[in-house]
């Protein structure tokens, strides 16, 4: 039976980090066969690194094979067959890169180098191609197209000829393939500890399409709120009636296609709302439409508050 008061609220764990989803990747399903199953770690796992992590660890790898190579050479070798165990390292590296010394022919050596060498020889084979692999399957998975803001503010405007309160959530492509056809959906995840419940409420949008996406444009997701969703004091205490004290996150959900790739792209954002949020609006981005969207005046300003107008 438990110490803690029942009514206690439960602390809300964070999604596991880069370390975290690396270690899950070496627990034996057939060790842990229990609800809930997790899939497709390798391939979550993957489709998050950039190509310098790809590559770095391909490096860290190599010198990891490198190492237990060497030092299974140096220990299985005749005596004095190597000068040092340095010697034993760059003879395991070099037959890693598929480049052996003369005295590591297999068809001259026996016993448990000879098997060492030849698992050596195997890992110059699997290596680059599994290298290889990793690097095609990242090029062609992109979890993410938009680039969101970090939190959403409370703002008034006419949007689409309705004028009145908003919670703006502001965003931009960050490929610089033209993406059109976009469509948005937003959702709150409600708790409800009572019920060990967590419900996906979707809610309102003002504008939930947008033609096209022009790389580093930005643009803005209105989501209109009732006249209850503020307090006396215009601070934000609701989402369409729902309370943020039982919100964990909002979910954007994007949809959209990319001609040039002849594909759709689906991807999803979590934002966190800070309770009581005042009126405040965007900076603008002195957007030219010139393709060097990096060089426009702005985004020094793009995550903070400014004054409303």
């Amino acid at each position: 039976m438990s110490d803690s008061p029942a009514n206690e609220p439960k602390t809300r764990s964070r999604p596991p980090g880069r370390i975290g989803t690396l270690t899950r990747l070496f627990r034996l399903k057939a060790l842990n066969r229990k609800h809930p199953f997790v899939t497709d770690r390798t391939r979550t796992f993957l489709a998050t690194l950039t190509f310098l992590e790809l590559v770095l660890g391909f490096v860290l790898i190599t010198i990891a094979a490198t190492l237990m190579a060497g030092v299974s050479f140096w220990l299985l070798a005749p005596p004095r067959f190597f000068s040092g165990f340095g010697d034993a390292v760059s003879s395991a590296f070099f037959t890693l890169i598929g480049l052996a010394p003369s005295n590591l022919d297999p068809a001259e050596l026996s016993g448990g180098l000879k098997v060492a060498v030849g698992i050596t020889g195997l890992g110059s084979l699997s290596l680059p191609a599994l290298f290889l692999g990793a690097i095609v399957f990242r090029l062609f998975v992109r979890l993410r197209v938009f680039v969101l803001r970090d939190q959403p503010l409370l703002t008034r405007k006419q949007v689409r000829g309705v004028e009145g309160w908003y919670l703006a959530v502001r965003m931009y492509s960050s490929t610089t393939i033209v993406v059109v056809d976009i469509d948005f959906k937003v959702y709150l995840r409600m708790e409800y500890p009572e019920r060990f419940l967590l419900a996906n409420e979707e809610v309102r949008v003002a504008n939930s399409s947008w033609p096209i996406a022009d790389t580093h444009v930005p643009f803005t997701l209105y989501l209109p709120l009732d006249d209850d969703d503020l307090d006396a004091s215009k601070r934000l205490v609701s989402i369409q009636g729902h309370r943020l004290e039982s919100c964990a996150n909002l979910v954007v959900h994007i949809r959209g296609a990319a001609p040039q790739l002849a594909s759709e792209f689906n991807e999803s954002h979590l934002l966190e709302i800070p309770v009581g949020l005042t009126p405040s609006d965007f900076y603008d981005v002195d957007v030219l439409y010139d393709g060097r969207g990096v060089d426009w005046n702005g985004w020094d300003q793009f995550e903070e508050e400014a004054p409303l107008k």
